[in-house]
């Protein structure tokens, strides 16, 4: 808790602040906030100031102060913004007064409707930054339309050049980069993956990665991004059924077993799913209907062709077909947050698990094989389990009755890396 003074946060676009805000900062004894935002606004002569870097090493600074305390941050600061931080280090906030927030005035700087749009933050800290930036990066594969809050660390030019890694070509995406809005500086500038990649432009900035997909005709209900026909916020209830799948003479992982497989990859929003030996792409574009970023790995030539129609048929934007040999791409691929191998044996296996993906899944037909991987997954540092899994559908008879007809039985291996 702060002492017995007042503490009000004040959002700041750059624009001049409103009634309230010029009455807060007024009555202010301190005045926390970032150079920027201290040199624009109407501090007091004579206030006590604390310029920020990072906000918490003023958290002490205002925990014990008595007056009425003012922290000015960017834009609306219940938006990835200082309310969360202040109130996680035991504050109590009395008031705050928002501002429009980067994200609002990036999209209408470039005059685009946002309500479907994903917002992410690739602005971790410390350990986290690499893995906030990958994340981000795998939001911008698997949807559409994606706000991005950078950061020094975590720039337009790291995100473009991290999409062409993935596999991304030049005009897969359209990069708008909005400079320092709200200011005299203010400037918003359009590029493609390329260009983006080496582009310097100046901080603090706005992305937003756009895809070139049509317009929604409809609002829809929920905000938030929509991938495979699902809105963020609402899981698929189950597996399609197999015959919602092109496929190679009944060569498909089938619903059941898929089900089981897609529950232990545990895909969602931010992830990056490979499916290695993909061939008709059931198991990712299951992935992919749950928001995570797929790269659907086969060899095949007609199989390819197949996935790419499947990927369509289900509203697959953030599925990626890799043509080539799975155990070769397992050395180049971006980083997996979990990898489903269904064909290419024990090899394919050994590539992958040199990768160290959070999670893994592996069908056999065989026992054997399907027996050799669990040692395997236990010497490179895997929890790992097993099953056999047989599935019986209802078949109908003549006289109306059913029978029980037995699906192929399927051993499925997983490993979670400890």
């Amino acid at each position: 808790m702060h002492g017995m003074g007042e503490l009000t946060v004040i959002g700041y676009s750059g624009a001049e602040l409103g009634a309230e805000a010029c009455a807060a900062l007024k009555t202010a004894t301190l005045v926390v906030g970032g150079a920027r935002n201290l040199a624009a606004v109407p501090v007091p002569e004579g206030v006590r100031t604390i310029q920020l870097g990072a906000l918490e090493p003023a958290i002490d600074s205002l925990s014990r102060h008595e007056g009425h305390a003012v922290v000015v941050a960017s834009g609306d600061p219940g938006f990835f913004g200082a309310v969360r931080r202040l109130r996680a280090g035991g504050l109590e906030i009395d008031r705050v007064i928002p501002a429009v927030s980067s994200v609002a005035a990036a999209f209408a700087a470039v005059r685009l409707d946002w309500d479907d749009a994903a917002v992410v933050s690739a602005h971790g800290g410390g350990s986290t930054m690499h893995r906030s930036l990958r994340r981000a990066v795998n939001a911008c594969l698997a949807h559409p339309k994606v706000a991005v809050l950078t950061g020094p660390r975590a720039t337009p030019r790291d995100l473009a050049k991290s999409l062409l890694a993935a596999g991304l070509k030049a005009n897969d995406r359209v990069i708008w980069v909005a400079e320092r809005l709200g200011t005299d500086e203010e400037r918003v500038l359009s590029f493609d993956l390329a260009e983006a990649a080496k582009a310097r432009t100046e901080e603090p900035n706005v992305v937003l990665c756009l895809a070139p997909v049509r317009p929604r005709e409809t609002s829809g209900w929920l905000a938030g991004a929509r991938s495979g026909g699902v809105t963020a916020g609402e899981a698929p209830a189950a597996a399609l059924p197999d015959d919602a799948f092109e496929h190679r003479d009944g060569q498909i992982t089938k619903q059941e077993t898929r089900s089981l497989v897609v529950s232990q990859l545990w895909p969602k929003f931010g992830d990056l799913i490979w499916d290695l030996g993909a061939g008709s792409g059931s198991v990712g574009i299951e992935c992919a209907r749950r928001g995570a970023a797929v790269l659907a790995v086969e060899k095949d030539a007609e199989s390819c062709d197949r996935i790419r129609r499947n990927a369509a048929k289900h509203g697959g934007t953030g599925l990626y077909i890799c043509t080539g040999d799975a155990a070769d791409l397992a050395t180049r691929l971006p980083d997996p947050d979990a990898v489903f191998i269904g064909g290419g044996g024990i090899d394919v296996l050994r590539m992958v698990l040199d990768r160290r993906p959070p999670r893994l899944v592996a069908t056999f037909a065989s026992l054997e094989r399907a027996s050799s991987v669990l040692p395997t997954l236990a010497s490179h540092g895997y929890a790992a389990e097993g099953m056999l899994h047989q599935a019986s559908r209802f078949s109908a008879l003549p006289d109306g009755t059913h029978r029980l007809a037995a699906q192929n039985p399927v051993f499925i291996v997983w490993g979670v890396l400890l």
